[in-house]
């Protein structure tokens, strides 16, 4: 009981001394508000800061061309080579379906792109290509994106046939069209290098 008095004598001191001098109280009270503010905003700022540094690096050179916060699946295959048809399939109905309620994440859009092992691309005939012999005129590869006639525009030619034989039509970019000399209606011939023979 001792204590608890001594203590509110304490208080009923100090909110006298604090009474009597409203000058020396008020910047005591302004002096814990900036305090407070300090303490409060030195977090938020470094958490403002990580996050714009995040998206930025997240919007990097090799990821300008996608959203930031993309969920990017990426299968390289394996030593044994790529996969199957049966197994892309399979991918793409998971992907299209029971993912999106196992991460809880509302899907706003997605692309399915698939591409082969790097080839060796020569002309059927010779033209005006100066290269020698034995010399591919490109390496690259042969691939598809679904529904890429939604987010391209066509400067030249018209897009392939779905479901021809060969030989079957590709598409290529206006950059390596204008670098190699490409024109619309060309034949070429495809040359995978672990298989040692002409596609």
């Amino acid at each position: 009981m001792a204590n608890l008095s001594r203590y509110a004598g304490l208080w009923r001191f100090a909110f006298k001394r604090l009474w009597s001098e409203p000058a020396l109280s008020l910047s005591l009270l302004c002096g814990w508000i900036l305090v407070v503010a300090l303490t409060a905003a030195l977090p938020m700022y470094t958490d403002a800061v990580n996050r714009a540094q995040l998206q930025q690096e997240l919007q990097g050179s090799e990821l300008r061309n996608r959203p930031a916060f993309t969920f990017f699946y990426h299968f390289t295959g394996s030593s044994t080579g790529g996969s199957d048809w049966e197994h892309y399939q399979a991918l793409r109905n998971y992907m299209a379906g029971p993912i999106a309620d196992e991460l809880h994440l509302a899907v706003q859009g997605g692309v399915h792109y698939a591409k082969s092992d790097i080839l060796q691309v020569f002309p059927m005939v010779g033209g005006s290509y100066t290269m020698g012999r034995d010399q591919p005129l490109l390496r690259g590869y042969l691939g598809f994106v679904e529904g890429l006639e939604e987010h391209i525009h066509l400067v030249d030619g018209q897009f392939p046939a779905i479901g021809t034989a060969a030989p079957f039509e590709v598409l290529i970019h206006q950059k390596l069209a204008t670098d190699t000399g490409l024109q619309v209606g060309e034949q070429l011939m495809l040359f995978d290098p672990s298989a040692r023979s002409p596609t």
